[in-house]
């Protein structure tokens, strides 16, 4: 279960890198930064259909969409444990919240339409650990000095 979270984890970030550089595009009058951009999105976009492939090929639509849902679930849940500030923790909450409600949304979808129990995807649903989150600012500092 922990590797399919990973890839769950890794494609939702890289679609949101994606949309992020196909919509920025529109924000900045350059055409030197509009084009930069352009290239950006269109290699987030090759980078998605890569990680996308890299996922099992027998899951059903339904099926993704719960496993989806679980990982967004998984991924607030880990952040909410994580942060110490009350107000991010708190929002980190309700996010979570929000996305366990469309888990069960996806699991009712999944068993009206499918006919299949979730159990019988989810299993035992045991994920060793949360993802850890920490601060990295040494990490860029070290980056950005010998890349400079």
């Amino acid at each position: 279960m922990r590797t399919m979270m990973n890839h769950f984890t890794i494609v939702s970030l890289e679609q949101e890198k994606m949309l992020f550089y196909q919509n920025a595009v529109r924000l900045y009058p350059e055409q030197l930064t509009r084009r930069l951009f352009g290239e950006i999105a269109d290699a987030e976009e090759g980078h998605l259909s890569h990680y996308e492939a890299m996922g099992d090929p027998h899951i059903t639509p339904l099926e993704r969409l719960v496993l989806t849902e679980l990982n967004e679930a998984y991924n607030y849940f880990s952040a909410h444990q994580a942060e110490s500030d009350p107000a991010m923790r708190r929002m980190y909450g309700e996010l979570l919240g929000q996305e366990l409600e469309h888990f069960q949304l996806a699991v009712a979808l999944l068993e009206r339409v499918e006919e299949r129990d979730a159990r019988e995807l989810l299993g035992e649903a045991v994920i060793p650990s949360l993802i850890e989150i920490r601060p990295n600012i040494d990490y860029i500092g070290a980056v950005l000095a010998t890349q400079v």
